[in-house]
């Protein structure tokens, strides 16, 4: 798929379609506690058990992702993650996240951050993205 071409739903489409095959439960476009969710994505694990992620995805034309975009998310995540028991927030975008929107999720370990080529690594070639990243 040209990801280049892709318009902002068609990427939430394509990011819901990847966990899909994957064997998530996926809903998209829910509100749940007054939040709007682009994705919320769900997986029974053996000895683990259900674990819930609400997946933000910024689909952008030019530019990184910004912090505040980034500080608005994990807002809405902590308060669902009380409320809700949701347990990961994961942020796809199509372009890099500036350095300061890094610098805001490497706060908690519950918030990823994923360029779609990393989500596709990580989903379909079985390695973690990078050392501080774990199997999505």
């Amino acid at each position: 798929m040209d990801k280049g071409s892709l318009k902002w739903s068609q990427f939430e489409n394509y990011v819901a379609s990847l966990y899909a095959s994957l064997d998530y439960a996926v809903t998209r476009d829910l509100v749940i506690g007054g939040q709007q969710i682009d994705v919320l994505i769900e997986k029974h694990m053996q000895g683990i058990g259900s674990i819930k992620s609400m997946v933000e995805c910024k689909f952008r034309s030019s530019k990184s992702v910004s912090n505040q975009e980034v500080f608005d998310t994990i807002s809405a995540f902590q308060v669902l993650r009380h409320d809700q028991q949701i347990d990961r927030c994961i942020i796809i975008s199509n372009r890099p996240f500036s350095h300061q929107s890094q610098q805001a999720a490497e706060r908690d370990h519950r918030v990823h951050l994923l360029t779609i080529e990393q989500l596709e690594d990580s989903l379909f070639r079985a390695y973690p993205v990078d050392a501080d990243t774990h199997y999505m």
